[in-house]
This record gives C-alpha cells, sequence and structure tokens, in this order.
C-alpha cells in the first residue's frame, strides 16, 4: 500500500510543495512539521438543510494538530510506499 508523501499546488506558476516530514528531530519549526496527509471529506456548509462536503487533502503535525487543507482538485499528490 501506498502512503501519501507530498503535495504541491496544481493552479499556480510557482506551487507550493508539501513533503512528509521523516527527520522529525532536526526540523527547524517542529509545529509545522508534516507527520501525515491524509484525504477527508469536510462538511462546508447547508443547502436546503442537507450537509454540502468536499474532499480536502488535511496535513497534520507531529501533536495531532490540522495544520493546512487543500480542496482535493487543486493540488497534485505524489505517492510513495510506507514503510514497516
Amino acid at each position: 500500500m501506498e502512503k501519501i508523501k507530498s503535495i504541491s499546488e496544481a493552479f499556480s506558476m510557482q506551487p507550493k510543495h508539501i513533503e512528509v516530514c521523516t527527520d522529525y528531530e532536526h526540523y527547524y519549526d517542529k509545529s509545522q512539521a508534516v507527520k501525515e496527509i491524509k484525504l477527508e471529506r469536510i462538511e462546508i456548509g447547508k443547502r436546503c438543510g442537507d450537509p454540502v462536503e468536499e474532499l480536502y487533502y488535511v496535513g497534520y503535525n507531529f501533536e495531532g494538530q490540522k495544520i493546512f487543507q487543500y480542496i482535493a482538485n487543486t493540488v497534485n499528490v505524489h505517492y510513495g510506499p510506507t514503510t514497516p
């Protein structure tokens, strides 16, 4: 099975590239180190009383806090093998 290793903005002349951190101990801003990126369905509102949901790629740091989210259709996703 493959995990998400990084994402990059798809519609930008200078796209931001975000990678999953492998060397957390030497990362300069530990609160911004990306531990994992997940594809999640997030409710963004309601229409006629029914929930409206959108797919997002969400990044989490090593404390489990959400540090970013991108609408799924606006990024390129790069996968890699999982480590045992």
